[in-house]
């Protein structure tokens, strides 16, 4: 993830105000989420990090996300308003 944190929060506010999506590539590569749990203060990675922020929303489509832990798959089957390939995911 290469993103600050301002420009996501302003791109969930502005997608949220147009009533439109957001697409994002999210845990595509396990470095995202050392780099992730190494600078940002959460214990697995980015699906955490951005629940974290409140940024995870009915309009994210989020792409790939194969590098995920067993609480994040169930963050997403929970809500199930995210979309992403479940053919490719990946439980680390």
């Amino acid at each position: 993830m290469n993103a600050t944190d301002r420009l996501l929060l302003e791109t969930r506010d502005v997608a949220q105000k147009l009533n439109t999506g957001i697409h994002m590539h999210i845990a595509e590569i396990p470095y995202e989420n050392q780099l992730i749990v190494r600078t940002k203060g959460v214990d697995h990675g980015t699906v955490t990090y951005l629940e974290k922020i409140d940024f995870l929303r009915s309009n994210l489509l989020a792409a790939h996300s194969v590098w995920l832990n067993e609480p994040e798959v169930s963050k997403f089957l929970h809500n199930l308003f995210l979309l992403f390939t479940l053919s490719t995911l990946l439980v680390v």
